[in-house]
C-alpha cells in the first residue's frame, strides 16, 4: 500500500469518527435537552402571565417537567420572536412536546385547551358528581367543589357538559347550577300550579328519582309519595340510606331502621331536609304532574319492574314474592 493511500485510508477513518462523534454529540443535545422528558406529566396545566420573559417562563415550564432544558426553550424563544413574543394564558400539555414545539405554541399562544366533554348521569349525589369531574378535569379541586355545593345538592343538573381542561370547581358548580334553573325555568307555572314549593319538588322528585326508572312509575310512585304526606303517613323510603350509610335495601338492618337520622323516613314524617341526589327532569316533572292511583304502597324487583298495593297486607305478600 502507498503512503498516499495509507494517508487517505487515516483521514477517511478520521473523518468518520468525527462524523460519528457530532452525531452522538447531536443524539444526545436532543435526548438530554430538546425532546420531551421520559417522565412527562401528560394533562398539565401551566398559567403564563402576561409579561413574562423568556427565561423565567423557561425555568417554570422545566420546573413543571414539560422541557428538559430551560436554557434551550429560552434561546429558541428569543431566536424567534425576542423576549416580548410569548402570549399569556393557561397552556394544557396533554401529550409530550419537542422543547421546538413548546416555544411555538408560547409565540402563538396556542394554549392546547380543547373542551372535555363529561356527562352527569341522572340520580348521582354531589360527591359522586365530584368524583366524576375530577377524573375529567386536571385542575378541578373535589374539596373545593364539595365546600361551595354543600347546600345545593339537587340543584347541579345532570347532563353532558363540554368544559375547557382549565376549569375550576367554583367555575364547574356555577354551570352545574346555572344549568339547574335554566330548566327549571320554563316550569314556573307548573310549580305556582302545584302549590307546593321548588324545594319541597326537588326533595321528592330525588327520591322519585332513585326509586323508578320509567316516566309512568315516577308518575305512579310521586303519586304514592305525596298521598302519603298528605295523609300523615311517613314516606317510608329505603333510597334514602343510600344517602345516610351508603345501604340499599338488600343491606338495611332493624336498627338501621332505628337511625334517628332525619333522612330515616320511617322515623320521621314529612321529607327529609335535603335531595339526596341531582334529579334528572323527567324525575321533576313526573313529581310536578303525579298520576292518582288508588295505591298506597309499591316495590321495586331486582329486575326494576314496580308492584303496586292497596293494602299493608298485599304489599307484604309482594315483598315475600319479589324482594326475599
Amino acid at each position: 500500500m502507498s503512503n498516499t493511500e495509507s494517508f487517505l485510508r487515516t483521514y477517511f477513518h478520521h473523518i468518520l469518527a468525527y462524523i460519528a462523534s457530532i452525531l452522538i454529540i447531536l443524539g444526545m443535545l436532543y435526548s438530554l435537552c430538546i425532546s420531551a422528558p421520559v417522565n412527562f406529566p401528560d394533562n398539565t396545566l401551566v398559567s403564563i402571565e402576561n409579561g413574562k420573559t423568556a427565561q423565567t417562563t423557561a425555568i417554570l415550564l422545566k420546573e413543571k417537567g414539560i422541557i428538559r432544558s430551560a436554557f434551550i426553550l429560552s434561546k429558541i424563544i428569543i431566536l424567534l420572536r425576542g423576549e416580548s413574543g410569548i402570549q399569556a394564558g393557561t397552556y394544557y400539555f396533554d401529550t409530550p412536546e419537542s422543547v421546538y414545539d413548546v416555544a411555538v405554541r408560547l409565540l402563538r399562544g396556542d394554549l392546547g385547551q380543547v373542551s372535555v366533554r363529561v356527562t352527569i348521569p341522572e340520580g348521582l349525589s354531589r360527591v359522586d358528581v365530584a368524583e366524576i369531574l375530577a377524573e375529567n378535569l386536571p385542575n378541578f379541586d373535589v374539596d373545593v367543589f364539595l365546600e361551595i355545593t354543600q347546600d345545593k345538592e339537587g340543584y347541579l343538573f345532570p347532563d353532558t357538559y363540554y368544559f375547557l381542561p382549565s376549569s375550576t370547581a367554583d367555575v364547574v358548580a356555577q354551570i352545574l347550577e346555572d344549568t339547574f334553573y335554566k330548566k327549571i325555568n320554563s316550569l314556573q307555572e307548573d310549580v305556582q300550579k302545584s302549590e307546593k314549593s321548588i324545594e319541597d319538588i326537588i326533595i321528592l322528585a330525588s327520591i322519585v328519582e332513585a326509586e323508578a326508572s320509567s316516566t309512568e312509575d315516577r308518575q305512579y310512585v310521586a303519586g304514592i309519595l305525596w298521598k302519603r304526606l298528605k295523609i300523615g303517613m311517613p314516606l317510608q323510603v329505603d333510597v334514602t340510606f343510600r344517602y345516610l350509610n351508603g345501604k340499599t335495601t338488600a343491606d338495611l338492618t332493624l336498627e338501621d331502621l332505628k337511625n334517628d337520622s332525619p333522612y330515616n323516613t320511617y322515623v320521621h314524617k314529612g321529607l327529609p331536609p335535603t335531595p339526596i341526589s341531582n334529579p334528572s327532569l323527567d324525575a321533576i316533572l313526573a313529581t310536578l304532574h303525579p298520576k292518582e292511583s288508588p295505591y298506597l304502597f309499591f316495590l321495586a324487583d331486582s329486575d326494576g319492574f314496580v308492584h303496586y298495593s292497596q293494602t299493608f297486607a298485599e304489599h307484604k305478600e309482594k315483598k315475600a314474592l319479589y324482594i326475599w
